[in-house]
């Protein structure tokens, strides 16, 4: 593979501080749990998975939601003033 190019390497390193890295320990009590994780074919997927479902069981999701999309939707507007003046 060849080297990066100056854009390349600065491109790489603007998306990985978008990225968040998360480490999880297991203890001797947690054992049945790593060894269901360990033949998880896919264990981020997995992981990812498990706290969607977990979030749907809880109203205050939708209300979240919600608020989310009011913002985003204010911001969109505020660019789309911007681009009419």
């Amino acid at each position: 593979m060849p080297p990066l190019t100056e854009a390349q390497k600065k491109a790489k390193a603007k998306y990985n501080s978008k990225v968040t890295k998360v480490s999880i320990e297991f203890y001797p009590q947690d054992e049945m749990l790593l060894f269901h994780l360990k033949h998880q074919e896919n264990k981020q997927s997995y992981i990812k998975e498990l706290i969607k479902k977990d979030m749907l069981n809880f109203k205050s999701v939708q209300s979240v939601k919600n608020e989310r999309m009011i913002e985003l939707g204010k911001r969109n507007y505020l660019k789309s003033e911007k681009d009419i003046q």
